[in-house]
């Protein structure tokens, strides 16, 4: 009831102060409890009913007159509603189990909901303190060289090229019949890939370069063959292998006067080795990406960070066509039309994947699908699976309707 009508409530009864039986008072005064915090006065009350109690006193009595009357509403914040004298044992004992459970749950989830604010805090801590060493470290490397851009004409306005790097596995040394691989043998392989894809683009005469890291540029954790055959701890991996990039990105800019950078996380390079207990964003691939945008801060290259999502990127060419791209172990030749054109709810003119190691080249339904090649080529795993495969990596040129696939061969 609202004070006003409260006030209607106590007119009802045509007494004037001083008349109010004390039933009249008594029911009064239960109103009045039921009334908002600050709709209350007791002081005004009594003086309203004409009796000679002050508002405290009149409050207790009314109290009281409820407790005797057994009219009190439970209050679920004291043990029972039951005077003292009604309490037994056994109705202490099982209010106090129930609050004792009720408190325990209550402890539990402000427990749970600490301890994950805490790892989320101690884990951010980490990368920040991981990302402050990588910066420490980039002090002491050299400075990039100074690269002129190439100039083109309007006419090759529509020219374009993809270069698909991925599967690079820094820290695996292997030595086989088949392939012998180390960071040494790593660094060869990059800059021989850089120097043939700057010949490449400069007879095509492309105006932009679209570079991609497509994932498992570091070997990681997640297999234990993966650990045996490592011979680098991850943090030089990463350190490694972004370096390798920065080098390889800031050499790139001979290839056209506009050079993008795009990347997608993989399955190498996630930070837990279980792949039940693993979130995809939390993958060492974006440290690489933090690295080497820092790195190159001060030179031309555009990097985009406009993907769908961690795992998956989409762009556009000059001629307007659409490309989607993905590290691959989510992802078949067989499944990518249906999925990605689901995803991306429009249609795809070119899909582009890594992770098998192996080049492939598929059309379907007008979809053409890419699966590039690997750098490390054939390690211990490929080895046992009796996969055989030279090391080597794409890069697609665009020109109008027309694509040219260039398969760059990386066993030198």
């Amino acid at each position: 009831m609202t004070k006003h009508e409260f006030y209607e409530y106590i007119h009802s009864f045509n007494k004037k102060h001083g008349e109010y039986t004390g039933e009249e008072i008594f029911a009064i005064g239960v109103a009045h409890k039921a009334l908002l915090h600050t709709d209350k006065n007791w002081n005004e009350l009594a003086e309203i009913l004409g009796i000679s109690k002050t508002g405290e006193a009149l409050r207790n009595w009314i109290k009281y007159r409820q407790m005797e009357n057994n009219t009190l509403p439970k209050n679920p914040k004291i043990l029972s509603d039951k005077t003292v004298n009604e309490i037994g044992l056994e109705d202490v004992t099982d209010t106090i189990e129930e609050k004792t459970r009720a408190l325990y749950i209550q402890q539990t989830k402000t427990r749970d909901t600490l301890n994950y604010y805490r790892r989320a805090m101690r884990d951010e801590a980490r990368v920040d303190l991981f990302k402050q060493g990588l910066l420490d470290a980039m002090k002491n490397l050299g400075e990039l060289s100074n690269v002129e851009c190439p100039k083109r004409t309007d006419s090759d306005i529509t020219k374009e090229a993809i270069l698909m790097l991925s599967d690079m596995h820094m820290g695996v040394n292997c030595k086989n019949f088949y392939n012998t691989y180390n960071p040494e043998i790593a660094v060869k392989r990059v800059s021989h890939l850089v120097d043939k894809a700057i010949q490449y683009c400069q007879r095509h005469k492309i105006n932009r370069l679209t570079v991609l890291n497509m994932g498992d540029m570091i070997h990681g954790i997640i297999h234990t063959n993966a650990r045996l055959e490592v011979g680098l701890a991850v943090t030089e991996q990463i350190m490694k292998a972004a370096e390798i990039l920065s080098q390889a990105l800031n050499r790139l800019q001979e290839c056209a006067p506009e050079v993008v950078y795009r990347s997608v996380v993989d399955n190498h390079s996630r930070a837990m080795a279980s792949k039940e207990e693993h979130i995809e964003k939390e993958n060492f691939n974006k440290i690489i990406d933090w690295f080497i945008e820092e790195r190159l801060k001060s030179s031309k290259i555009k990097f985009m960070h406009d993907n769908l999502d961690d795992g998956l990127g989409t762009f556009n060419l000059l001629n307007g066509k659409t490309v989607v791209f993905a590290h691959g172990h989510q992802d078949s030749m067989n499944n990518v039309f249906q999925n990605f054109i689901g995803a991306t709810n429009r249609f795809i003119h070119y899909a582009l994947l890594s992770h098998y190691h192996a080049e492939k080249m598929k059309t379907y339904q007008g979809l053409r699908v890419f699966i590039n090649g690997s750098i490390v080529g054939t390690e211990q795993y490929a080895l046992s699976k009796r996969l055989f495969n030279k090391p080597s990596q794409k890069i697609l040129f665009f020109e109008d309707d027309d694509v040219i696939d260039v398969s760059i061969d990386l066993d030198i």
